[in-house]
């Protein structure tokens, strides 16, 4: 969902009582639950830091830090079978 006074590709803000969307419910519901702000759609790239720790920040509410080691492990063993899967069919296949 774009944020209310987010330049919009058409270009305008959605708090001003003149934009077309400013009426549409999802408008109305941003406004009223975090009122009228300014987004800089550039604050992340201009500070490439500060986005990365936001990022892992948001990232880490839902996913715990040990998730990317526990994935490769548990991938690690599960290509090991299937190495050794495929590879006992093709000697089979062979006999």
């Amino acid at each position: 969902m774009l944020h209310p006074r987010r330049a919009r590709p058409s270009g305008g803000n959605l708090a001003d009582r003149s934009h077309a969307d400013h009426c549409k419910p999802y408008v109305q519901n941003y406004l009223s639950e975090f009122g009228a702000r300014k987004v800089e759609a550039n604050a992340l790239v201009v500070r490439p830091a500060a986005g990365r720790k936001l990022c892992r920040e948001a990232i880490l509410k839902y996913v715990p830090e040990t998730a990317v080691t526990e994935f490769e492990r548990r991938l690690k063993l599960r290509r090991g079978q299937a190495h050794r899967e495929i590879t006992r069919l093709m000697s089979e296949a062979a006999s």
